[in-house]
């Protein structure tokens, strides 16, 4: 399964099954889909990704069921290509599209936290091997970290990885003293302080201009010849 949003295009998608995976995927207004209803023998808001450019090369065209939610009062739109509700609930179907939140956090800590937001790196192969082992180097504090919070009694998903790059980088540092008590014993308590930080709204600097959530598309009736092509496609 691929959850994510942002990753649209009939032959990403269609690659991605191909290799044997299931996808889901959140669209917006900039996704056309064409409404499947009479075609495809299969329970469920199905539609079809059917570019008009792929059509007339003969490539088949993506069926996926459609899952309606709102979260707040925003409206979204999922499809997935698994068409049997039975192995795919709409309820675990926004389970699962939750959970990229958890990576989205990971990637603004390596990009801010950890500073992996340039490479040091001029050549392509170098950037390539300097990504890898700092993600495996962050992957290895985390872990550290999370490993002393269970050993002293603290729940491991309260960790904080500035404070434990900041323990970590005051026992490596030659100039400064070891942390009394020594390295693990600071890894253990780096959780999160639970505060909850005020809006930073009041503030006067220059703010960041608020994307507008995406639109939910549009489903588009089969035209003429996408018909034709179906009736000698078995869906």
């Amino acid at each position: 399964m691929t959850p994510g949003a942002g990753f649209t295009g009939y032959d990403l998608w269609r690659e991605i099954l191909e290799s044997g995976c299931e996808l889901l995927i959140r669209v917006g207004g900039n996704v056309r889909l064409l409404d499947a209803a009479g075609f495809v023998r299969q329970r469920g808001e199905l539609v079809l990704l059917w570019p008009d450019a792929a059509c007339p090369k003969r490539q088949p065209p993506l069926v996926l069921r459609i899952v309606r939610l709102t979260t707040g009062r925003t409206p979204m739109l999922l499809v997935t290509s698994v068409l049997d509700r039975r192995l795919l609930s709409d309820r675990e179907a926004l389970a699962i599209y939750r959970r990229r939140w958890g990576v989205e956090v990971f990637l603004r800590t390596f990009k801010q936290t950890f500073e992996r937001g340039e490479l040091c790196s001029r050549a392509p192969a170098n950037a390539e091997w300097e990504l890898a082992w700092s993600l495996v180097a962050l992957w290895g504090v985390q872990l550290l970290g999370a490993s002393e919070l269970i050993a002293a009694g603290f729940d491991p998903a309260g960790l904080s990885t500035a404070a434990a790059l900041r323990a970590l980088r005051a026992a490596l540092a030659a100039v400064m003293p070891v942390p009394v008590g020594g390295l693990l014993t600071s890894l253990a308590r780096p959780a999160d302080d639970g505060y909850r930080r005020r809006s930073k709204a009041s503030r006067d600097y220059p703010r960041k201009r608020r994307s507008r959530p995406p639109t939910v598309p549009r489903l588009h009736a089969l035209k003429h010849h996408h018909i034709t092509r179906l009736k000698a496609i078995p869906l």
